[in-house]
This record gives structure tokens, C-alpha cells and sequence, in this order.
């Protein structure tokens, strides 16, 4: 895969869920939604590598993508974040 396109399509799924997402859904949505497509991409891929399909870039890029924006929307990173805050 074109690392170009990898970033430029990273950028898109991040933009659109900073700016689209999380008006519409919880933190928590979000988080599961990311973490069953990362599941989803990392099957696909395995399979694709197993069968030897070229495309098979994609979807290990996509998975990782998917899984590193459920990291970040994590629900107990924001717990901990508050809870921090309220105890200044």
C-alpha cells in the first residue's frame, strides 16, 4: 500500500470522527465501533495473506488504523483524566 494514500485515508477516518463521530455517538460507541472494525480488517487480512491476494495491504493497514482510534477512545482513559482533574 502507497503510504500516501495510507496517511490521507487515516486522516479522513480521523478527521470524521473528531468532527462527526462524537456528536453523534458516546466515547464508548465510538470506542466498540472502532474495535469490531479493527476485528472485522484483521480477519479479512488473514485471510487475504493466507490465500496470497495482493490487496492484503489494505486491510493489515486498516486494522492497525482501526485498532490505534480505539486505543485512543478507550473509556477508561477519559475516567482516569477526570478523575485527575477533580482531584486538583
Amino acid at each position: 500500500m502507497e503510504v500516501k494514500l495510507a496517511l490521507g485515508a487515516g486522516m479522513v477516518i480521523i478527521l470524521f470522527t473528531m468532527y462527526y463521530l462524537e456528536k453523534q455517538m458516546e466515547r464508548e460507541q465510538i470506542f466498540w465501533l472502532f474495535a469490531g472494525l479493527g476485528v472485522i480488517f484483521g480477519i479479512i487480512s488473514v485471510y487475504t495473506v493466507a490465500k496470497d491476494i495482493l490487496t492484503y495491504g489494505y486491510y493489515i493497514t486498516f486494522s492497525v488504523l482501526f485498532v490505534l482510534i480505539a486505543i485512543l477512545y478507550y473509556p477508561e482513559v477519559e475516567a482516569k483524566k477526570e478523575k485527575k482533574r477533580e482531584s486538583k
